[in-house]
């Protein structure tokens, strides 16, 4: 879930600054009467779901029950999935499998790429080919919809700069997220784009809300610039492990004003993303 890869060259691009903004996203707001945000996929969800504007769970693993308590409160729920990847504990896994030997036996290029460095039963997905596959992830938004999830967080769209087993280009990248953000429009889902803020520029007219991971730590929040300029929703989620492990010290107020001053709506979290969470002052 904690996808890093070059983003210290990330830094560096967007400093040559970004497009005119386009218009903002016409996403119903949640409840006037709350505030904030919290992102909890890595646990078992227990007791009623934070009374929060904007939260974040697992597609697969939330019970459609804890989204409608969710709903009732006013929260805009959304649904995590992961779609340059596959991850063999998925229920649909075999799907993947499936589809991924069939295009082999028939002389196509394969669809399943090389095992995710640091997660042990997830490998890439060969984005150059997304339309392949294009119809399994459709079915996992469908179960987004059917769960009652007003939007969609879509991981994992920075295999181009991965050692992914396949050639992937930008241009495949940004037609697969594309393709993505039509297919949840299609299914009445709001489509977040994750990370890449290279790419906020280019997807920005195309997706409703931002979710970046760590803009603080690695210095690119402002590629949320074009985001925060049509008014949609802008969340960061800073870990202080990795600023640990980067061997800098996490302050957080201080990163709470740097955040603020890009206009992200930053929270903290643990690596494991359970229910634990700090705000901003």
């Amino acid at each position: 879930m904690i996808r890093f890869l070059a983003m210290l060259a990330v830094a560096a691009s967007l400093a040559a600054g970004l497009a005119p903004p386009a218009r903002a996203d016409a996403t119903a707001a949640p409840a006037a009467r709350l505030t904030g945000w919290n992102w909890i996929i890595g646990s078992r969800l227990v007791g009623p779901p934070p009374r929060v504007a904007y939260l974040g769970l697992d597609a697969f693993d939330a019970p459609k029950r804890y989204v409608a308590a969710a709903n009732r409160n006013g929260t805009r729920t959304w649904c995590y999935l992961s779609v340059g990847s596959v991850e063999d504990w998925r229920p649909d896994a075999a799907r993947f499998v499936a589809l991924d030997k069939a295009e082999r036996a028939a002389g196509r290029p394969a669809i399943i790429g090389r095992p995710y460095d640091g997660w042990p039963g997830e490998r890439w997905l060969n984005v150059a080919r997304f339309r392949v596959f294009l119809p399994l992830l459709a079915a996992r938004m469908e179960l987004c919809r059917d769960k009652g999830f007003a939007m969609v967080e879509f991981d994992n769209l920075d295999g181009y700069q991965a050692n992914t087993g396949f050639r992937i280009t930008r241009g495949e990248t940004i037609a697969f997220a594309k393709a993505l953000a039509a297919t949840a429009r299609g299914l009445g889902l709001v489509p977040m784009q994750k990370n890449v803020p290279e790419l906020a520029a280019t997807l920005e007219p195309h997706f409703g809300a931002l979710l970046f991971e760590s803009c603080v730590l690695y210095n690119f929040c402002p590629g949320a610039r074009r985001y925060v300029a049509a008014g949609k929703p802008v969340f960061d989620a800073e870990y202080p492990e990795d600023w640990k492990d980067a061997g800098r010290e996490f302050d957080r107020p201080a990163a709470c004003r740097t955040a603020a001053k890009a206009g992200v709506d930053m929270i903290v979290k643990k690596l494991d993303l359970g229910p634990w969470i700090r705000r901003c002052p």
